[in-house]
């Protein structure tokens, strides 16, 4: 089969830089082979994060209002079409003058702008749509999937276990395709530790544990702090740091609450440059996952890439990143918090270093072996020539 240079549009309609812009940014980046479009929000952060890509690959960028208001719109159903069928012409207009060969929708939502401009306006021209979260069939993104996936040529998810879940949903196995997240491996910087816990006013000997995420309920945040409470009861030179951007404005104003009433110091960092999310990495001494679902989480993948040990929940698509002792650590659904803070205080101990150091290498082996910028795309690529061929 030859390979040809195609034009992909890519419909981004987020209103926060999450882990599918991260995922993407990284796709394309290391992507020669195609020529890419991108229509996203004018919310100032995501517009710059587009802005900052520097890839001669990409050709043009599109920014609509509309898009802004698509996420938070679906309660308001009148409001949700009217901007969905405006965001729709807009993937119409880019497609007829830039000869658009594949429309892309990078978030669980863009999947209704993309599939409806296909319904409407451009039946030939083929869309894939990549679905990064474990979506509830009550959802908006679940909903609208499930009445339009026909139209779809391939769904791109994280997982296995994303994959399944589409399928117990009612989504047709043959259009769900499996294709890992990617993350880099770090070289050793310059800069030292103690230089680096100085920049962010964090103490030298402290026992950094590190929360990085959206905060929102699926994230489940207030176990996180239950644990590092559990935890300071043993040890007292710990710190928790929260790291991440606000999903839910009155689930992190519950979450603050929550903090006032802590016996451990903490600190939160918020809306954290990517680049400089190696750095935090580098400053902490665990990662802690405790979320209610994951498909397959990004955080994990970058901490272990950048020598950061990880303890996650044992959910969904961490299970096929994580062997539990083999190259991180894992504890069940319903686990008791102080048998969680037990692992923890284990590992943080200086006669667990050895142990701590296996792991650590186990996981780079991990993900040079599984996760790498190389094998994803090649698999992206596999299918966009088999659309445009």
């Amino acid at each position: 089969m030859v390979e040809l240079m195609a034009n992909i549009l890519v419909v981004s309609t987020t209103s926060v830089i999450g882990g599918a812009e991260i995922v993407l940014k990284s796709w394309i980046e290391n992507s020669k082979q195609n020529n890419y479009y991108i229509l996203t929000t004018t919310d100032k952060s995501v517009s710059d994060f587009y802005k900052d890509i520097t890839c001669e690959n990409i050709k043009k960028l599109f920014f609509m209002n509309e898009c802004s208001a698509v996420e938070k719109s679906f309660k308001n159903l009148p409001k949700f079409f009217i901007n969905n069928i405006k965001i729709a012409n807009m993937i119409k207009k880019v497609i007829n003058k830039h000869d658009i060969d594949i429309v892309y929708g990078n978030n669980s939502l863009d999947c209704f702008p993309t599939l409806l401009c296909k319904l409407l306006y451009t039946p030939k021209i083929p869309v894939i749509n990549h679905i990064h979260d474990m979506l509830s069939p009550k959802s908006s993104a679940g909903i609208m999937l499930k009445l339009l996936w026909k139209k779809t040529n391939y769904i791109f998810v994280p997982s296995n276990a994303t994959r399944d879940h589409l399928i117990n949903l009612g989504i047709g196995e043959k259009v769900v395709k499996v294709v890992y997240n990617s993350v880099d491996i770090q070289e050793n910087s310059n800069i030292s530790i103690e230089q680096l816990k100085s920049k962010y006013d964090i103490e030298p000997k402290k026992k950094v544990i590190l929360f990085a995420g959206r905060f929102d309920k699926n994230k489940n945040v207030e176990l996180f702090i239950d644990i590092v409470n559990d935890v300071s009861k043993y040890d007292n030179n710990i710190l928790a740091l929260f790291t991440g951007i606000i999903g839910d404005e009155q689930y992190f104003d519950l979450i603050k609450q929550k903090l006032k009433i802590v016996n451990f110091k903490y600190k939160i960092l918020l809306n954290i440059e990517h680049e400089d999310m190696y750095q935090i990495y580098r400053i902490s001494d665990i990662l802690i996952l405790t979320s209610h679902t994951e498909s397959l989480p990004t955080v994990v993948l970058e901490a272990m890439a950048n020598n950061l040990l990880v303890l996650a929940r044992n959910v969904n698509g961490v299970r096929e990143i994580i062997s539990h002792d083999y190259n991180g650590l894992v504890f069940e659904y319903d686990e008791k918090v102080s048998n969680i803070s037990n692992i923890i205080l284990k590992m943080l101990d200086s006669d667990s270093k050895v142990k701590r150091v296996t792991l650590i290498n186990n996981g780079k082996k991990t993900i040079n072996n599984k996760f790498t910028h190389h094998s994803k795309v090649n698999r992206v690529e596999e299918y966009i020539n088999k659309l445009v061929n």
